[in-house]
């Protein structure tokens, strides 16, 4: 098979060795097309004849794989590299490197829900979630900090999300609350809120587990939300989660095929990309299997 590698260079802590990975492939009888997603062009891969495609990166490489794999219809898989791989554990891919080379011809393939996010600034897609308040202010908050010390390749994946969630209950005591008013299918909801997310994937930002029973291939989205009145709670639940993963999010939830957001003025992130002010109204939406997964969870070796 020809399999397209798309890599990022940048993520985990410089251990993946990207020549053997390569050599790996090769050996089980593939052509690797090898591209960086650093580099402008990495999109030109998809010019090329193409069976599978394995993302070698974190949560952003799924993400801004994304629309190409749907526009190409091809099959993908992850290996997990990031520092919260929420993409990789929503869809059971935490498989070893060696296990997935020699898996890879075998592994049965399944569809995936993808979300679109649609405004009078443009559409755009989302593989784990869409959301307005707390986490895209977050979100920009630790690339300021991160760009501004260079502290994320210093310490391990587990060291950098125990970090980012005490700084996210820092920023939660003061976030600012907005205003709201959406549809959720066909049911108005409306008020100040703190977070607001529509997700795919159960985990969101710092391995939040906010959406726990989301499935991303149910052909819905789940989306939470938590009021100003719940700030407390909120808190609680982000200290209390660098104990206890299992933690439950103090969220209210609907599960639904669209969310039209009419009136608010506050930061929106589509995945990883933040814009400093959304566009309303503002429409989310999912597009059923728009994605095909190749499938591990049969028989899987979970990543020590």
């Amino acid at each position: 098979m020809r399999i397209a590698l798309l890599h990022n260079p940048k993520a985990g802590n410089g251990t993946f060795k990207v020549s053997k990975f390569v050599r790996q492939i090769e050996k089980a009888g593939h052509k690797v097309i090898y591209a960086s997603i650093k580099q402008n062009d990495w999109q030109n891969v998809f010019a090329q004849p193409i069976d599978r495609v394995i993302i070698a990166g974190g949560d952003g490489s799924v993400s801004r794989a994304a629309p190409w794999l749907r526009a190409r219809d091809l099959p993908f898989c992850i290996l997990p590299l990031g520092t919260a791989n929420n993409c990789a554990r929503g869809l059971g891919q935490l498989q070893a490197a060696e296990y997935l080379v020699t898996h890879l011809h075998s592994a049965a393939i399944r569809k995936m829900d993808l979300g679109l996010v649609s405004s009078p600034a443009g559409q755009r897609f989302f593989i784990e979630s869409a959301g307005v308040g707390l986490l895209p202010r977050f979100m920009s908050a630790m690339r300021i900090a991160q760009k501004k010390n260079g502290s994320k390749l210093r310490s391990l994946a587990q060291g950098r999300l125990n970090q980012a969630k005490k700084y996210l209950w820092q920023m939660a005591k003061e976030t600012p609350k907005f205003e709201c008013q959406l549809l959720v299918d066909d049911e108005t909801e409306s008020g100040e809120f703190l977070l607001l997310e529509a997700a795919n994937i159960g985990l969101i930002g710092p391995s939040l587990d906010l959406a726990p029973t989301a499935e991303p291939s149910d052909g819905c989205l789940d989306v939470v939300w938590v009021r100003r009145e719940g700030r407390k709670g909120l808190l609680s639940y982000l200290k209390y989660l660098r104990k206890n993963p299992q933690t439950a999010a103090p969220v209210e939830h609907r599960r639904c095929r669209r969310i039209t957001i009419s009136r608010s003025t506050v930061p929106l992130h589509v995945d990883g990309k933040v814009f400093d002010e959304m566009a309303t109204p503002c429409c989310i939406t999912v597009s059923p299997g728009a994605l095909q997964v190749i499938d591990f969870s049969n028989s899987i070796r979970e990543l020590g």
